[in-house]
C-alpha cells in the first residue's frame, strides 16, 4: 500500500470513528440489488441539497462476505450524487468493509456523473436519493402540479 493510500485508510478510519461516536448513521432499507441478495441502505442523517442534486451515503450489505480483490467484503459504503434534473448519478468515494467491519480499501470515484439505466442499482440509488429531495421528491405538494390552472366554466 503506498504512503498516500496508507494515509487516506487512516483518515477515513479516524473520520468513520469521529462520526461513530458523534453522529450516528440513520440507515434506511431501500431494497435489493437486482439479482442478489445485497441489501441497499441509504443514510437519511448523510442527506445534502443543491441545486436539484442530493448527496448522501449507500450501503451495500451482502448476507455474507464476498470475495472481491480486496479480500472478503462484508459490505461497502459510498458517497453517491444524484442529479434529479438530468437523471444522472455520480460516485465519489468507495469504501470496503470486512465481516469484522474492518476496514479493508477507499477509491475516489471524482464524482463523474452518468445516466441512470432503468432496472439497475443505480437507478434504486438514484430514486431513493431524490425520494429525498424537497424540491423533486414525493414530498413536494407543487412536484405534479401543471403550471396553467383552469378556470372550470369559461
Amino acid at each position: 500500500m503506498s504512503a498516500a493510500r496508507y494515509a487516506l485508510a487512516a483518515a477515513v478510519g479516524i473520520v468513520s470513528l469521529q462520526c461513530a461516536t458523534v453522529d450516528a448513521a440513520e440507515w434506511k432499507r431501500i431494497g435489493k440489488l437486482p439479482g442478489s441478495e445485497a441489501q441497499v441502505s441509504l443514510d437519511t442523517s448523510s442527506i445534502q441539497h443543491d441545486e436539484g442534486k442530493t448527496k448522501g451515503w449507500i450501503k451495500i450489505e451482502w448476507p455474507q462476505a464476498r470475495m472481491m480483490a480486496e479480500g472478503p467484503v462484508k459490505y461497502v459504503m459510498m458517497e453517491r450524487e444524484a442529479n434529479c434534473r438530468s437523471r444522472k448519478i455520480a460516485t465519489g468515494v468507495k469504501i470496503a468493509y470486512s465481516s469484522s467491519k474492518s476496514f479493508l480499501s477507499s477509491q475516489d470515484e471524482q464524482m463523474v456523473p452518468n445516466p441512470v439505466p432503468p432496472e439497475t442499482a443505480d437507478e434504486a440509488m438514484y430514486k431513493a436519493l431524490c425520494d429525498e429531495n424537497p424540491w423533486y421528491g414525493p414530498k413536494n405538494p407543487w412536484k405534479d402540479a401543471h403550471p396553467m390552472t383552469m378556470v372550470p366554466g369559461k
